[in-house]
């Protein structure tokens, strides 16, 4: 799986608190209760992380380290746990710099790819709602893949990632900071 994200850390990679927050920012009109529902499901999908032979690469905007979306604990948390992940090598992560010039300028997105033969897989990209569109048209998951490419060139390589994301996790956390 290839993911980019933009606005908030992958699924994949959200500790529960972040991932409540992230759910309530997108939807606020969300009761209580479905974010809950939401965030259960979210953890859950994470299960995928421990199945041998699942690879995940995400490659993350540098502003979604750095946008608050719920209270300073749990973004100190988060941004902890995206550090652990990076340094278990358990998935690749990159960030793509603000102060960096970006060859292509483009939406959160997913590719998955699949064992054997069996197309060139999926592209799935999110709405800013929860909606998702998941194509298998050949030429549009190349695109996708293309652009997953040129972001990644551009990224800081894996180990400099890791390094910028333990520098933020380090970072006392800002008062006040809560959506």
């Amino acid at each position: 799986m290839s993911t980019y994200a933009v606005h908030t850390i992958p699924a994949l990679l959200q500790t529960p608190g972040y991932a409540a927050a992230a759910h309530h920012a997108t939807r606020p009109d969300l009761t209580a209760g479905q974010v809950t529902r939401l965030t259960a499901v979210t953890l859950r999908r994470q299960d995928i992380l421990r199945r041998d032979g699942f690879r995940l690469h995400a490659i993350v905007d540098e502003a979604a380290l750095l946008r608050t979306v719920g209270p300073a604990a749990v973004m100190t948390a988060q941004l902890g746990h995206l550090a652990a992940v990076t340094a278990s090598g358990q998935v690749t992560v990159q960030i793509t710099q603000l102060a960096t010039a970006q060859p292509v300028l483009s939406p959160a997105f997913t590719l998955l790819a699949f064992a054997g033969p069996g197309g060139p897989g999926l592209a799935c990209t999110s709405g800013g709602r929860g909606d998702i569109v998941i194509t298998r048209d050949r030429s549009h998951v190349r695109a996708t893949r293309r652009t997953f490419t040129a972001l990644a060139c551009t990224a800081l390589p894996p180990a400099s990632s890791a390094r910028l994301i333990s520098e933020l996790a380090a970072q006392p956390a800002q008062p006040g900071s809560q959506p």
